[in-house]
């Protein structure tokens, strides 16, 4: 049986408890001060963990508002979350505290020039760099703000400096703002500065971004090229003679063949980094076999002026002439301007957007159909071979001189690549026009849509297929008749307004046959239903074409 434990020991345990309980406390308690949370904060600061190190230092702040170092260490920790406003009125108080403490001013710097304060962080810039001009984030920020000032050699300079003073801090920033800045004037020290970020920053937008420059500065100055086609096509419907509508005497049929040949050649005569600025020219022939009425020769010259908005997107203004003669004579004068709008979406495609206006001026006569006496189907009077409703002036109201002014939109869907299918896509647009002609024959309104697909297939070949569709409310019946007229009998006219709706289907086929040589084979079909016999007609066209290209 234990003997009890005497008086004493009782008391020497208690004691000892006591004391344990003490120290136990203690630690507690100096867990909790300020100066360990003060410790805490600085510590992850120092990892790079900020916000929770804001969170600990936040703690102590008030009860230690003449902390220097914490006021600069929040400031810092808020530059690296990008909350520059915060950061700079951290930065203000501790250089009130103490001015002369090293890595304010230069903090300071850096929070005001993320918010645009470019006056204020030269300044601040300034105080840092004459205190301590061998520290790379110095050197950095003096280069950025050169740069800002246009001053693109000594800001280069600078880039440079804070690369060889502290490469892990200024990479990749110093080299890639070092080739943007040296691009123009010393394009082969850029090119060192891009190619090291892509070298030893693969995988980053920087390297991207890099690349894309380097791409631009080894292109030649001008991008001209030189593309031609030449052929056959066989026409189902030259004339495009509407249904129930009998052919002039002067053409024994519509079908034909006919050799096609079209030449296009431009060049970029300006070219910087923000515009380009270019001229064109373009050829359009046929010769027919057997109707040679319809012989076309058609060439165009054109202009424009591209400007670089962002990384993705740009913006064109182009303008162009054209004149074309049919069977020798002169039969179109037009001019076209058109605005442009280009964003690349990345993986989910690229969108044009245009705004389109065209002036024609149409060089063929129209002529006046002798007038009836009112009544269609009574004999024409006097000798007429043919006539119509009196008070009518075809010559005026068949004038197709105007204008046409409409927005379109078209967007190109890049596809998932299938076993043999390469670089698959897709598109789809739609625009809108209104045509004001000075005849009413031709004033409209037009609806387009377009769907299309492209893709490389098995064999070195690129197929495209296309389906479109147009619809056209006009604003005035027609002035045509509805069929061919009786000889010496006076016809008439329909008393509703003219409707159209056309369709297009297409394909091609091109394989490359020798360099930049390759053989075409396409097929389209139109057909447009109109409300005016006279225009409702439909055609096959199966061409085979050689198509080459010079240049990139």
């Amino acid at each position: 049986m234990p003997r009890p434990a005497s008086t004493g020991s009782r008391l020497a345990a208690c004691a000892r408890a006591c004391v344990l309980a003490m120290l136990l406390l203690a630690v507690q308690t100096a867990a909790a001060s300020p100066s360990s949370t003060r410790e805490r904060g600085l510590q992850l600061a120092r990892e790079g963990r900020c916000p929770g190190a804001l969170a600990e230092l936040d703690r102590v702040r008030q009860a230690s508002p003449a902390d220097a170092e914490l006021h600069l260490v929040r400031g810092q920790c808020l530059i690296r979350l990008q909350r520059y406003a915060e950061a700079v009125d951290a930065l203000e108080t501790a250089r009130a505290i103490e001015p002369e403490r090293p890595g304010v001013d230069v903090s300071l710097a850096i929070a005001l020039y993320h918010l645009e304060q470019r006056d204020a962080a030269r300044e601040a810039l300034d105080r840092a760099e004459a205190r301590d001009p061998e520290r790379a984030n110095v050197q950095l920020y003096r280069g950025l703000m050169l740069l800002d000032a246009s001053e693109n050699e000594s800001g280069a300079a600078a880039l440079e400096r804070a690369r060889g003073l502290d490469p892990g801090y200024a990479e990749p920033v110093s080299s890639f703002y070092q080739g943007v800045a040296l691009a123009e004037q010393d394009r082969e020290r850029a090119r060192r500065a891009l190619t090291r970020v892509v070298v030893d920053w693969p995988g980053t937008s920087w390297a991207d971004e890099a690349q894309r420059i380097l791409d631009r500065l080894d292109a030649p100055p001008f991008q001209w090229w030189v593309e031609g086609t030449v052929g056959t096509e066989y026409d189902t419907n030259v004339v495009l003679r509407g249904s129930g509508v009998e052919l002039p005497r002067q053409i024994s049929d519509e079908k034909d063949w006919r050799g096609v040949w079209t030449l296009s050649a431009g060049s970029s005569v300006f070219q910087d980094e923000l515009w380009t600025v270019g001229l064109m020219g373009s050829y359009y022939g046929t010769r027919q076999h057997d109707v040679t009425e319809f012989d076309t020769h058609y060439p165009t010259v054109s202009a424009w002026v591209d400007r670089v908005l962002t990384e993705e997107s740009v913006a064109r203004v182009r303008y162009e002439f054209g004149h074309a003669w049919v069977d020798g004579d002169a039969y179109l004068v037009e001019h076209v301007l058109e605005g442009s709008l280009f964003h690349d979406f990345g993986a989910f495609g690229r969108t044009r957007l245009d705004l389109r206006w065209v002036r024609d001026d149409f060089r063929f006569d129209t002529f006046e159909v002798p007038d009836g006496n009112g009544t269609p189907g009574l004999p024409c009077s006097g000798n007429s071979s043919t006539c119509g409703p009196p008070g009518l002036n075809e010559a005026s109201a068949r004038n197709r001189d105007g204008w046409e002014l409409g927005p379109g939109i078209l967007h190109v869907l890049p596809l998932p690549e299938l076993p043999g299918i390469e670089n698959p896509t897709a598109r789809g647009g739609y625009s809108w026009s209104w045509r004001d002609s000075r005849g009413r024959e031709y004033s409209y309104q037009q609806h387009a849509f377009l769907l299309g697909s492209s893709a490389g297939l098995p064999g070195s070949l690129l197929l495209d297929l296309y389906v479109g569709f147009k619809y056209r409310p006009f604003e005035h019946p027609s002035t045509f008749p509805d069929r061919t007229p009786t000889n010496g009998v006076e016809y008439g006219l329909k008393p509703t307004n003219k409707r159209e709706r056309e369709w297009n289907v297409g394909a091609s086929l091109e394989r490359a046959i020798w360099k930049q040589l390759s053989l075409v084979l396409s097929w389209r079909y139109d057909d447009n239903d109109s409300t005016a016999r006279v225009f409702d007609y439909d055609r096959h066209v199966v061409g085979l074409r050689v198509k080459g290209r010079l240049g990139p």
